[in-house]
């Protein structure tokens, strides 16, 4: 643990100290190297060039994208304390706070919404509102999936992958239009931002058609996991989205109120059914929000069966010592209880914990 919190930090100072763009890699001396040096010194396959676009001033961010790197950031933050993880951070996710219009932003808006929650950020929150009006008012009437006969990059930003698919919107006479419905992962990210229930509807139902579309036509991706053109491309993203595709941008965060915390992806909230038994009743709807400028979240419960439902729910609480860096999550204690439920058929209950 100490190892990884020394190196952390020299990668921390590194991302700080860079200049504008973001290097695409450092050598052992700790110099940053652009795109022209990697030109002249041949390093193309260091650097995943084939995913990039010639002059992207986001390709190093990319890079830091791709690897993790804002999720092992927020882990030494939790772990230590230090202000340095979280200045590295908020050098990630600056230039992306302009992304939210970008249809193929999935990592973009998934590490914004994790660094407001785990550094408890709001100060880029207006200028994210900003954006979430110039955003389309509703979906597209029909979705397409398309592929294009050529392999490679087109476009600038996060996001996107030489052989990834592109979603389209369908026109009836055979023709397909570019998409402007927004990633899933930026309808979460402007739900967590508003507590618009409207911004989790559409999230969940477009997440739903690309999964029904994909499943459709798709080969599973079993023989190549990080490839674009594949189901699980489509739920999870490609590989260089870190884990973020339609599905896993919003499913897990808006019912659950996942995030990925050392590795792994932890809920806030668990769930337990009448006879103690450990997820949500198939009837049991919950959608949550971190109210990230208070420390508190908001859960919204809705029971869809034809029956009165009773459950109970508790906050998940990892507790990390700052001195020893142990970590362990607090089940059953007086700080932590259990709330019990009863949830009338088709009634909706929020709590605010």
């Amino acid at each position: 643990m100490d190892w990884a919190i020394r190196y952390g930090l020299k990668r921390a100072e590194r991302i700080v100290a860079a200049p504008e763009p973001m290097p695409l890699l450092w050598d052992l001396n700790e110099n940053g190297i652009n795109e022209e040096e990697v030109n002249e010194k041949n390093l193309h396959r260091l650097v995943a060039s084939g995913h990039h676009v010639p002059g992207d001033p986001l390709a190093g961010i990319e890079n830091l994208l791709a690897s993790g790197a804002i999720y092992a950031l927020g882990d030494l933050h939790l772990l230590t304390g230090e202000e340095i993880f979280k200045s590295a951070a908020r050098r990630i996710i600056e230039p992306l706070i302009t992304s939210l219009c970008d249809p193929f932003n999935d990592p973009a808006a998934a590490a914004i919404s994790y660094y407001r929650w785990t550094f408890k950020d709001t100060s880029y929150d207006s200028d994210l509102e900003n954006g979430l009006q110039d955003l389309p008012k509703k979906p597209p009437n029909l979705l397409a999936l398309v592929f294009p006969q050529e392999i490679r990059r087109r476009e600038l930003g996060v996001g996107k992958r030489s052989d990834m698919a592109y979603w389209g919107e369908w026109l009836e006479d055979g023709s397909v239009n570019p998409i402007q419905e927004p990633s899933t992962a930026t309808l979460t990210l402007a739900y967590q931002l508003t507590g618009d229930v409207a911004y989790a509807q559409r999230a969940l139902q477009n997440a739903a058609t690309r999964l029904n579309i994909a499943r459709r036509v798709l080969r599973g991706g079993r023989e190549h996991a990080d490839m674009g053109g594949a189901v699980c491309s489509v739920a999870a993203g490609h590989g260089r989205n870190w884990g973020h595709g339609a599905v896993t941008s919003c499913y897990g965060q808006l019912l659950l109120g996942t995030r990925e915390i050392f590795g792994m992806v932890e809920p806030v909230i668990v769930i337990k059914q009448s006879n103690g038994t450990r997820h949500n009743p198939a009837e049991l709807f919950s959608l949550i929000r971190p109210i990230v400028n208070s420390d508190n979240i908001e859960v919204i419960f809705y029971n869809n069966g034809k029956s009165p439902l009773n459950f109970s729910w508790q906050a998940q609480i990892i507790q990390i010592n700052e001195t020893d860096h142990t970590i362990k999550k607090i089940v059953e204690s007086e700080v932590n209880p259990w709330h019990e439920e009863t949830l009338d058929t088709n009634c909706i209950l929020k709590r605010i914990l």
